[in-house]
């Protein structure tokens, strides 16, 4: 890149590897009842997106799945040099059951993410088929979603000064990001029309809580420091 004023050229570098076991399971119950169920596995290797480097990064000085880097700069350290391995397990299971006018479909999922911990989310929603021109549905649903390693160890900084002996923080990683929670709320009606013309109406509600977002935060440059 070139659009820092005192290089010609500056360079970034990541990598990552990623390994997924996945295993989907269906039963029908009764014939009515169907049921389906599933695990899944992650193991991930990183090394988020580095900083503003000098020249550029040799890729053989990172191993997958490790988590140390033998780099090492007299002025950055090994700021913006962040490797990390981590895995995920999940679990799933949802029904759906059809009984006279109403359609039923209902799961859960649960997580448990090495770095943010355990986490489970229901959904479920339903139909009620008046006649068949004019139904009624709802549903209700919650979601989470990890931080990627991108935005939890984001660094980004420079060398300035007359002797390029100081250096301007632009990003530092966060480790006190918290997964964002979803919430999806959705009530809706389809009537047909003699004349072929359906007519959908939809009102729904959607929540995030703990949402990523950019921030600037105040710092007293005459303690702050990294480590």
């Amino acid at each position: 890149m070139t659009f820092l004023d005192y290089a010609d050229k500056v360079y970034r570098y990541a990598a990552g590897r990623d390994i997924l076991l996945e295993q989907l399971f269906t039963v029908l119950i009764k014939k009515r009842l169907e049921v389906m169920s599933g695990v899944t596995y992650q193991y991930s290797g990183n090394l988020p997106q580095t900083s503003f480097l000098d020249a550029p990064f040799n890729p053989k000085d990172y191993k997958y799945y490790s988590t140390g880097i033998d780099y090492h700069d007299t002025l950055t350290k090994d700021f913006g040099i962040n490797p990390l391995v981590y895995h995920n397990f999940s679990a799933f299971t949802q029904a759906y059951y059809p009984f006279k006018k109403f359609r039923f479909m209902g799961g859960v999922r649960a997580d448990n993410n090495s770095q943010y911990g355990f986490s489970i989310n229901p959904r479920l929603a339903g139909m009620f088929i008046l006649n068949p021109k004019t139904s009624f549905r709802g549903s209700i649903g919650y979601a989470y979603k990890a931080p990627p390693a991108s935005l939890e160890w984001q660094s980004l900084a420079y060398k300035a000064g007359a002797n390029l002996d100081s250096l301007v923080y632009i990003a530092v990683p966060n480790r006190d990001l918290k997964p964002e929670k979803y919430m999806s709320v959705e009530l809706g009606i389809l009537k047909k029309t003699k004349r072929g013309l359906n007519i959908n109406v939809s009102v729904f509600y959607n929540e995030i809580k703990n949402l990523i977002i950019d921030m600037n935060v105040p710092v007293d440059d005459l303690t702050c420091h990294w480590q």
